[in-house]
């Protein structure tokens, strides 16, 4: 009998327990549709003053914290799904991020996040999302949305994004929810708080 040396029998071992997994140690492959990441950097309700931004309202430095960020899956453009009710709003509609009746994605995977109404919404008010926007059990996200039906515009989004001062406050959603959670909560959270942003592929 021919003893392999044990590099080798180790080697083996762990293309074996990679074939029996399923994997093959292929990175992730990014989603073909429209996608929806969350960023991994943080950032407190004040985006106006940030000087490592560019833009001229808080939005649109919103939406460059998004475009630099390591998560963009891919170089296409995408916006902050941030609210101030002046330079974005769902409502009226404003600059708005999302598109009616498209289907969107996490970033790999082609996992399917879920259509939007004729309206540009996530009709999560009484439909759940096929799946949440992340997995990240603890991502808080800023947004500045009242509530979930409409996307309307809280009365509080951090003075339009322009503080990082007590008492103002935005509200949030959570990544991990596939309700109106994701988008919306009761309450709101202290500008003062950091928080990554949603960035939707336009």
């Amino acid at each position: 009998m021919i003893m392999r040396p044990l590099q080798t029998i180790l080697a083996l071992a762990s293309l074996l327990f990679l074939n029996s997994c399923g994997g093959g140690g292929n990175p992730a492959s990014t989603s073909s549709g429209l996608k929806i990441f969350v960023t991994s950097r943080i950032h407190n309700g004040n985006f106006i003053n940030d000087p490592t931004l560019t833009g001229d309202t808080a939005i649109a430095k919103a939406d460059n914290f998004c475009q630099t960020d390591p998560n963009r899956p891919s170089n296409a453009t995408y916006k902050a799904l941030l609210v101030d009710g002046n330079f974005r709003d769902a409502v009226k509609p404003v600059d708005w991020v999302l598109k009616p009746n498209t289907v969107y994605y996490q970033p790999t995977q082609d996992v399917r996040i879920g259509l939007t109404t004729s309206t540009a919404v996530f009709a999560t008010s009484s439909i759940f999302l096929d799946h949440s926007i992340s997995d990240n059990s603890r991502s808080v996200i800023w947004t500045g949305l009242a509530e979930a039906s409409t996307f309307s515009t809280s009365e509080d989004t951090c003075q339009g994004w322009t503080t990082s001062l007590n008492p103002y406050f935005s509200t949030i959603g959570v990544a991990y929810g596939n309700d109106a959670s994701a988008f919306a909560t009761n309450g709101g959270h202290s500008c003062t708080f950091a928080y990554p942003l949603y960035c939707v592929e336009q």
